[in-house]
């Protein structure tokens, strides 16, 4: 008796943790709240974390809206490009935005918590910010941003022999504005629906072709090697030694793509923040201590390379950014193939198939992570036995699609089934993996429908006499995808979500 008493308690309290508000399962919140772009957010809570359930709900409301804002301003962007070149081709790295930096600009919005609701220890939040607090919150970091960069044009034209280590730091830092005004330009043209009244401030600005030139015939007395570069990413930091720094691996573009040049210089750096400012350098957040962290981009500018490089405090959120000019003769030193990640022509493509083919929906989500840091570059090295973690706000079926650097693709996890009783929990799945060569950035497609994932053709291999590895037919993968969007339209009932996670194999 006691055993049926307890299975109908579990049972009851199974049925309460899925009881979700109507108005947070609801897929379309535009029409009530037509002024504000909308994130939803969900928070598991106990009675130790009770009082910050809320902050936290709304963080990942906000973590919502910034991945849903980063696809339509990727996705409109790459559409335009297209539409404007006919002849060349299109540079698709030009049109890529950073959903961190998205969400970390969200965080000085007015971001207005609408409607929230707890239930048996889960609180669900619908955050929404004005949309023209964020139109101006664009425009005006656009138009600062330009206002730098032509004061320290302006201040910088001087005769090389009287060029100072100053003016160098100076053009470096308009280098650095350039590129986070552009970032900043293709999020407001989005959502001002392209209307724009920035363009003539664009063209009275000096061009980043001019600053990049400027900066090259101020440097372009010796090239540099991976450790001088590191060096000039960690000039002037002024880090508190009391608090570590987590290093993050330097990524290629908007992409996380990591090259042979990015480990080393990751290493670089490591070293210098350890023996030059004696820092503790992590790899992972220690529980919630203070710490700093990194960010790291390469720029291709021409035959020339930019790299940028910021440490932000973790308490005050105050940024410290430098820039180094990768110029010519360092390029041709280091070699452009070491530059750039291995076989970058086809990871670009198969990054912009999945980007076009891919759109989010806002009911049914589904998130990812592994056993390493999510949010940026992600690194492992042979021998490494990666674990996948999935979490779902409703009950859904899940698919994994894994894709190597030489874009061949195999499914690691069919139509896996997440029960009413594991939404909004980490969930281990799939068996034990182990990393091997080759070296290169690899994917995973994630995929999941609140029904059953139609069909994908897969032809069964053998490895090592024990082992069945399923490899996807290539020619049938584009029509799987097509399959895939047509679900939403097949029945309103019936949700998909996909999404793409990347890192990057290096030997020990």
């Amino acid at each position: 008796m006691i055993k049926y008493y307890f299975i109908l308690c579990l049972l009851i309290s199974m049925n309460l943790l899925t009881a979700m508000p109507v108005w947070y399962s609801e897929a379309d919140n535009t029409l009530e709240y037509q002024d504000y772009l909308i994130g939803k957010g969900i928070y598991e809570y106990n009675r130790k974390t009770k009082a910050n359930a809320l902050e936290k709900a709304k963080a990942e409301a906000l973590k919502n809206l910034a991945m849903m804002l980063s696809s339509q301003v990727t996705g409109e962007i790459l559409v335009k490009q297209s539409e404007k070149i006919h002849n060349n081709e299109v540079k698709a790295e030009e049109c890529f935005v950073n959903e961190t930096q998205i969400r970390s600009n969200l965080e000085f919005v007015n971001a207005q918590v609408l409607k929230n609701e707890r239930d048996d220890g889960m609180i669900y939040v619908l955050v929404g910010i004005p949309k023209a607090d964020l139109k101006n919150f664009y425009k005006n970091k656009v138009l600062d941003h330009l206002d730098f960069i032509t004061q320290a044009y302006l201040t910088t034209n001087k005769d090389v022999a009287l060029v100072s280590r100053e003016d160098i730091q100076l053009l470096k830092q308009a280098l650095i504005r350039y590129e986070q005004a552009k970032e900043f330009y293709k999020t407001w043209q989005v959502i001002n629906q392209w209307q724009s009244d920035l363009d003539y401030y664009w063209q009275k600005a000096p061009k980043q072709a001019e600053l990049n030139y400027r900066l090259s015939v101020y440097e372009s007395g010796r090239a540099k090697s991976v450790y001088d570069i590191a060096e000039e990413l960690c000039e002037n930091m002024n880090l508190n030694p009391q608090y570590p720094v987590l290093l993050q691996p330097v990524n290629f573009e908007n992409f996380q793509f990591i090259s042979d040049f990015s480990k080393q210089l990751n290493s670089s750096i490591h070293s210098i923040l350890q023996n030059k400012y004696n820092m503790r350098v992590i790899e992972s957040i220690e529980n919630d201590s203070v710490y700093y962290q990194t960010k790291g981009k390469i720029m291709e500018s021409g035959k020339e390379f930019n790299v940028l490089f910021s440490i932000k405090d973790a308490v005050s959120y105050k940024e410290i950014s430098n820039q180094s000019l990768i110029n010519q003769l360092s390029v041709s030193k280091l070699g452009r193939e070491f530059i750039q990640p291995k076989n970058y022509k086809q990871l670009l493509e198969d990054r912009i198939q999945l980007c076009n083919a891919i759109q989010t929906d806002n009911s049914l989500k589904v998130d990812l992570q592994t056993d390493k840091l999510t949010d940026g570059a992600v690194t492992y090295v042979f021998g490494d036995e990666p674990k996948i973690f999935i979490r779902a706000n409703k009950a859904c079926y899940v698919r994994l699609i894994y894709i190597f650097a030489d874009g061949t693709k195999t499914l690691l996890i069919d139509n896996y089934f997440v029960g009413k009783h594991q939404i909004n929990q980490w969930i281990k799945i799939g068996n034990e993996f182990e990393v091997c060569g080759p070296e290169g950035s690899e994917q995973l497609l994630l995929q999941a429908s609140t029904s059953e994932l139609p069909p994908i053709s897969i032809s069964r291999k053998m490895i090592d006499g024990n082992d069945f590895i399923d490899y996807i037919q290539n020619n049938d993968f584009s029509l799987h995808l097509g399959k895939t969007r047509g679900i939403k339209q097949k029945s309103s009932k019936q949700e998909i979500t996909e999404s793409t996670y990347q890192w990057t194999i290096f030997e020990k």
